[in-house]
């Protein structure tokens, strides 16, 4: 029980602080990309915690328990790929352009842009149906094999671009 009740006030909390911000969001800029007003601490946390979720950091763990000190390797992709993007933000923010198929568009026209979303949705959806498919193989593993997955995913079209998904888990 405490824990719903813990649950519910960090909702509640998260509410209020965004309905107490929702006066100082002006454009689509200030939504964006916070009117581009962040200070390199913050915005280099922003991008940790985007980077390294749960997943990342349990699913480091859990392959480096499986083979080894070889699984330290693993983060070092990332790491890397966080230097690189260190180099390249200023030229994006002196853009002006929120998205990374706005850059792209302004520098290599429009079929490139919309290559550049294609690439992106694709790639979305390649990580949520490999995602998915772990899930369910780690479930039929955990059951030994005889129980098919009680892992489902709902999936909902909002628009032409915007899909929402839910899990559902039941426990037996």
């Amino acid at each position: 029980m405490i824990y719903y009740v813990v649950i519910g006030i960090y909702l509640i909390g998260l509410l209020l602080i965004g309905f107490s911000k929702s006066d100082s969001i002006k454009n689509q800029e200030d939504f964006a990309v916070a009117g581009r007003s962040l200070t390199p601490w913050i915005l280099v946390g922003t991008m940790a915690a985007t980077w390294m979720g749960t997943g990342s950091v349990l699913g480091n763990a859990g392959k480096a328990f499986e083979i080894g000190a070889a699984g330290f390797l693993l983060p070092i992709g990332g790491m890397l790929g966080v230097l690189v993007l260190t180099k390249v933000a200023g030229k994006a923010r002196a853009s002006g352009k929120l998205t990374v198929p706005e850059i792209i568009g302004s520098r290599f026209g429009d079929t490139a842009m919309i290559l550049s979303v294609i690439a992106l949705l694709t790639a979305i959806d390649s990580s949520v149906k490999y995602t998915t498919r772990l899930t369910i193989s780690d479930e039929k593993a955990a059951s030994g094999g005889n129980k098919s997955s009680s892992t489902v995913m709902v999936f909902s079209k909002v628009s032409d671009t915007q899909y929402w998904s839910v899990i559902i888990r039941p426990t037996v």
